[in-house]
């Protein structure tokens, strides 16, 4: 397991909580307030040479496949087993996230009009060879629910719902992607504001603009979050392995493995990644399985942690005090002889 936490810092962040723990949170009725400088869906236009693109390399990388059954539009939250599996509600009642917290969203695009999703992108970008930042294939737009879905909204709940969303528009309208797009991806959403960037992406081979983009990113306190694959024992899956990423598998309601997560040496974390329900493009639903989704799930669980350590007084940065908070309110689990954490917010809590 990679070493990406700061244990030193956990006496300093349990007195940050007994602060945040005395403050008065917004209800889950109140209206959302936009208090960062993005205005709320401002279109960032990048570089003409950027925004062109460039045909892509021939060994680009697919996106896992969408598992996908249609649902009803109105559900309740038992349908999302995950948040119930981690406890979210519990910590729902200290912050169900901030304006001020962005999640750069490196995939397929998102559908920003989904019922469950309005007003919760503040920005996009569009880096493929699409003509639209929007979701064409489903992978994005389900990414998105599971991350940020307004608790006001019809059908699904975002881990996080009061914090917005980057659309980063990395891969085709067929699920491809490339170590060259995904960088430029990652450097845009570092220059743009985010806190948090997930990549639902596999790569298989390690590219040196790849890693450079990551450690940029990790020089300016931006946790990168990523799928360690759905090839269960198999080769290293990239930018999950590289040392500064938080790289995360899947599970089941049963806390066992999903079917082909990978589970290796450089994994971090398990989440829930299995029968995932969340938004899917045309104001529809749907069920996906795979570490894309169990990665989701990590993120959302992070800006809820980068919302209770942001205004805290600390000589540590945000950064810093996220991943302490990660680490107490983590528990340790062994999958197939591997060392891994799983999220447990009541550690955090108690």
């Amino acid at each position: 397991m990679k070493k990406y936490l700061l244990p030193a810092s956990i006496p300093l962040i349990i007195c940050c909580i007994a602060v945040i723990t005395t403050t008065v949170f917004p209800a889950i009725a109140e209206s959302n307030q936009t208090t960062s400088s993005l205005a709320q869906n401002e279109i960032f236009e990048p570089p003409a040479e950027i925004k062109q693109g460039s045909p892509l390399p021939d060994n680009f990388e697919a996106v896992p496949e969408p598992v996908i059954n249609p649902a009803p539009a109105t559900v309740e939250l038992s349908d999302q087993w995950g948040l119930d599996y981690l406890s979210i509600d519990k910590l729902w009642n200290i912050t169900q996230g901030s304006r001020d917290v962005l999640v750069a969203i490196l995939d397929t695009g998102i559908d920003a009009s989904h019922p469950d999703l309005v007003g919760q992108v503040a920005g996009e970008v569009n880096f493929s060879d699409s003509p639209t930042a929007d979701d064409i294939y489903g992978h994005g737009t389900h990414i998105a629910g599971i991350i940020a879905a307004s608790l006001e909204s019809p059908g699904t709940a975002g881990i996080a719902p009061k914090t917005r969303l980057l659309n980063v528009k990395v891969a085709e309208d067929n699920g491809t992607s490339s170590a060259k797009n995904v960088a430029r991806g990652i450097i845009w959403a570092v220059d743009n504001g985010a806190s948090i960037i997930n990549i639902s992406i596999q790569i298989s081979d390690t590219s040196p603009e790849l890693k450079r983009a990551v450690e940029y990113a990790n020089d300016r306190d931006v946790i990168v979050v990523a799928a360690a694959g759905n090839n269960r024992f198999g080769k290293n899956v990239y930018p999950a392995c590289y040392p500064s990423t938080i790289a995360v598998t899947a599970l089941t309601h049963e806390s066992r493995l999903a079917p082909l997560a990978n589970i290796t040496e450089w994994v971090d974390l398990v989440a829930p990644g299995y029968k995932i329900y969340s938004t899917m493009p045309e104001g529809s639903y749907g069920y996906q399985t795979g570490t894309s989704f169990a990665t989701a799930y990590v993120s959302g669980y992070l800006a809820l942690l980068h919302s209770m350590a942001a205004g805290t007084e600390s000589s540590e940065s945000t950064h810093q005090q996220v991943l302490a908070l990660l680490d107490l309110g983590s528990q340790n689990l062994i999958f197939h002889g591997h060392p891994v954490k799983t999220i447990n917010p009541e550690l955090l809590l108690n």
